[in-house]
């Protein structure tokens, strides 16, 4: 058994993430319109559509998602990506936040 070791980042940092979707023949394929839920480690959760500017395509299939702000709150978030139209997919990943008393944005 191979356990992923879950990312980590700190407060003040904004990564990219990156999803790929392939149709059931296996080929790289971009849905018609999809969103991407962040939760916080409260369990607030924001939604953000294809429409906004934090999503975009980088190829057929490949969608790239950078958060709107910069992690401000220590803890586990959690990222999900899902296809609504044109072809429906999921993807989800948990990471962790450190903490940090001399956190400020860079």
């Amino acid at each position: 058994m191979v356990l992923k070791k879950t990312r980590e980042y700190d407060i003040g940092d904004r990564p990219t993430f990156r999803t790929s979707i392939k149709n059931p023949d296996g080929v790289l394929t971009t849905p018609t319109s999809w969103e991407w839920r962040l939760e916080r480690p409260d369990g607030t959760m924001t939604i953000h559509p294809n429409t906004e500017p934090t999503s975009s395509v980088v190829s057929a299939g490949v969608i790239d998602f950078t958060p709107p702000d910069r992690f401000d709150t220590g803890g586990e978030w959690t990222l999900r990506f899902n296809g609504l139209t044109g072809i429906q997919s999921s993807w989800e990943e948990t990471f962790f936040v450190r903490p940090s008393a001399m956190a400020f944005p860079i």
